[in-house]
């Protein structure tokens, strides 16, 4: 399979039709210039699409509780709890005397996120029944930031470790790496180039901002947050952690830096799948 970006910056021209496009790769084909692309085995692209159905769900019903928020504010009732979903946020819901059309959208929104929390908790527990034996997942959930979700999303997504050489590649993949635009001896360079898996980008930037307080982490996004700003210094440590999981996925022994924890026969540890997909 061609890669579509890369074929396309090698054949751009000033004529482009079907009959040009044929004949250029047909030539790029045939020089051994055409750039390939990596296709997924189905097993992959199966677990592939059920990480992100679930991300797609949980964003779905995170924009409707926006928008039960969104009533509130605009009817003027004030929410003291701190889970508008909740047992004390649904009482609250229940007796607030709103105009017909408004109720009825409210209705409707608690609804649908109700039906929405069961199909996620639905795929949380095919994640699980999916990845509970699989190694990986012990080697990738002691980096800070990586939980049962984030690992599953991580291994879906890279798929096998193997065809990335280095943790640069992996992360210039997955569009965290900056532009460059260089000539000479001027070297400039940009933002991130946001070229290749969306979803694994954003599980990484989800999961630089959990990292919090980490031991060896904080060193190194102080520098970066005094200097270039939080958000610039936030996708610099998801790429730090995508690097790190490159070696926890790459190494049977787990990344050196947080190493996996034996599990003990007598008790199952708190961030285990079985743990995580009961909360």
């Amino acid at each position: 399979m061609a890669h579509p970006l890369a074929a396309k910056a090698i054949s751009a021209g000033r004529v482009k039709n079907d009959s040009v496009d044929a004949k250029t790769l047909a030539h790029l084909l045939r020089t051994n210039l055409l750039p390939e692309a990596w296709i997924a085995p189905a097993e992959i692209r199966e677990a592939r699409r059920l990480v992100r159905m679930r991300v797609s769900l949980v964003r779905m019903r995170s924009r409707l509780k926006c928008q039960v928020h969104a009533l509130c504010a605009d009817a003027g009732v004030r929410v003291p709890v701190a889970d508008l979903f909740g047992r004390g946020g649904r009482d609250l819901l229940a007796g607030l005397t709103l105009r017909p059309i408004t109720a009825r959208r409210l209705a409707a929104s608690l609804r649908l996120t109700e039906d929405l929390g069961r199909e996620i908790l639905v795929a949380d527990r095919e994640l699980v029944a999916l990845y509970r034996g699989d190694e990986r997942i012990r080697r990738l959930m002691p980096i800070p930031g990586i939980g049962f979700l984030t690992a599953t999303t991580i291994i879906a997504e890279v798929g096998d470790v193997s065809r990335f050489r280095s943790p640069e590649q992996l992360t210039s993949w997955t569009g965290l790496t900056p532009t460059e635009r260089s000539s000479a001896d001027h070297t400039r360079r940009g933002h991130i180039s946001k070229q290749g898996s969306r979803w694994l980008r954003w599980a990484m930037v989800e999961a630089a901002a959990k990292v919090g307080q980490a031991p060896g982490l904080k060193e190194f996004t102080a520098p970066i947050a005094e200097r270039r700003g939080t958000k610039i210094a936030r996708v610099a440590l998801a790429r730090r952690l995508l690097t790190l999981a490159f070696y926890a996925l790459r190494d049977p022994d787990g990344c050196r830096a947080y190493p996996p924890v034996r599990r003990s026969s007598r008790s199952v540890p708190a961030r285990s799948p079985e743990v995580m997909a009961s909360r």
